[in-house]
């Protein structure tokens, strides 16, 4: 899928994420909820604030801050067939690798233990 003069420019709001429509045209782009408490999830997620994007703006979060096949609901139909991309009610971007530094929920601390 290349971008074409008639599709939209799109980027990734995420920080530090390069990905648009024209530099990785074959990527995902998924637009940000407009329901507002999931809109404040997701931009709470990409450590975003409202005034960073207003309501009605249109934001895109890149394929590469989800497990595309874990967090689509028609993931295989989407792949075979195309079509509209429909993200489950509760996913929320959870994939920051262009974020050295961020701290993650899902790393493993080193525990001291009593001896």
């Amino acid at each position: 899928m290349e971008a074409t003069q008639n599709q939209h420019y799109k980027y990734c709001m995420v920080h530090l994420c390069s990905n648009t429509t024209y530099k990785t045209p074959g990527k995902l782009f998924i637009r940000v909820p407009k329901d507002q408490k999931r809109r404040l999830k997701w931009l709470k997620a990409c450590r975003k604030s409202e005034k960073d994007i207003s309501q009605k703006t249109t934001a895109h979060v890149c394929e590469d801050h989800f497990n595309l096949e874990e967090d689509m609901d028609n993931y295989v139909k989407y792949k075979l067939m195309g079509g509209q991309k429909k993200m489950k009610p509760n996913v929320v971007p959870h994939i920051f690798d262009c974020q050295q530094n961020r701290k993650r929920s899902y790393e493993n601390h080193p525990r001291n233990f009593l001896r």
